[in-house]
């Protein structure tokens, strides 16, 4: 493949992950992906250490998506977002996802409770009729942040009081080693969202617009 920027990378890599069938990926893609696995020393696995790279189907926030699925050579098998394979390490960005999912149940519950109560329910971003499959929960305002920053300033908790641990896969990523501190966002983050159901393309809108707030 020709050269590309970072942006550039990970939407191939994005599009590889959603329109490749389940199995091993062709010879070509898998060597390009390896290639990029060789150039960044945070990925958690050496080439040498890869037997494959496929596609394979998880099911995570209440629906089923294509993932990337590497099968190394002693037989153990890691599924991994498309980004992890241009990742750098980014505490902030840990920290958020760990709290974010520790409440991804409250999340799920609201989805299943919006389409077994209200299943025509209409995208209010796009005019989409929404489903289980086009569907997403996600924060009106306060935004996940906004809430997140405020439970830190109530707790008055720095980035270095954070303790995360590795979460087995699925889901995997990070997630928070205190299971009291993980009860008291819970409890809180359930007091102050507000959530909604939207369309994919939708939460899209909604991620650009607030991009353009920055």
């Amino acid at each position: 493949m020709e050269r590309m920027n970072k942006g550039q990378i990970k939407a191939q890599l994005n599009l590889i992950r959603q329109n490749s069938p389940l199995g091993p990926l062709p010879i070509d893609t898998q060597n390009w992906i390896l290639s990029l696995i060789e150039a960044n020393p945070h990925f958690p696995y050496r080439p040498s250490e890869i037997e494959s790279i496929g596609i394979t189907k998880i099911y995570q926030y209440g629906k089923f998506e294509q993932n990337f699925q590497v099968t190394l050579i002693n037989g153990e098998k890691q599924i991994l977002s498309y980004k992890t394979f241009v990742a750098t390490p980014n505490p902030q960005a840990e920290i958020k996802s760990a709290f974010r999912q520790s409440i991804a149940y409250q999340i799920r519950d609201y989805k299943d409770y919006i389409f077994s109560q209200y299943p025509h329910t209409i995208c209010p971003f796009t005019g989409e009729t929404l489903t289980r499959e086009n569907g997403d929960a996600d924060h009106r305002e306060p935004t996940f942040a906004e809430i997140l920053s405020e439970f830190m300033k109530r707790e008055q908790l720095t980035a270095a009081d954070i303790e995360l641990i590795d979460l087995p896969v699925p889901p995997g990523g990070k997630g928070l080693a205190s299971p009291e501190l993980a009860a008291r966002f819970q409890g809180f983050h359930l007091r102050k969202a507000n959530l909604q159901v939207i369309s994919r393309r939708g939460n899209q809108v909604i991620k650009t617009a607030l991009e353009r707030k920055l």
